[in-house]
């Protein structure tokens, strides 16, 4: 089968199939996907309510600012507008 993206409607399909009484076989002719992909819909399915994965959180590179220090840069800016990039950084 290979590492490939499938798609909740599919998921979902097949776990029809399932329920309507379909043979592994069949379902697995059909919709193209393995029997391990059947059986880990199922139980994410019962565990969660949704046969779509849980998007991850905190995904990519950490602020290098924090809130406070973006809110005094726009002070900044707007307070005085003729400042350069070097300066703004040494107050930083």
């Amino acid at each position: 089968m290979g590492n490939r993206q499938i798609s909740d409607n599919l998921k979902d399909a097949a776990l029809c199939m399932v329920n309507k009484g379909y043979a592994t076989p069949e379902i697995l002719s059909i919709t193209q996907i393995s029997k391990s992909t059947i059986y880990c819909t199922q139980c994410c399915k019962r565990a969660t309510g949704s046969v779509a994965k849980i998007q991850a959180i905190g995904r990519g590179r950490p602020r290098a600012f924090t809130q406070h220090d973006i809110q005094f840069l726009i002070w900044l800016a707007r307070h005085n507008p003729t400042l350069f990039l070097d300066e703004y950084q040494m107050r930083l």
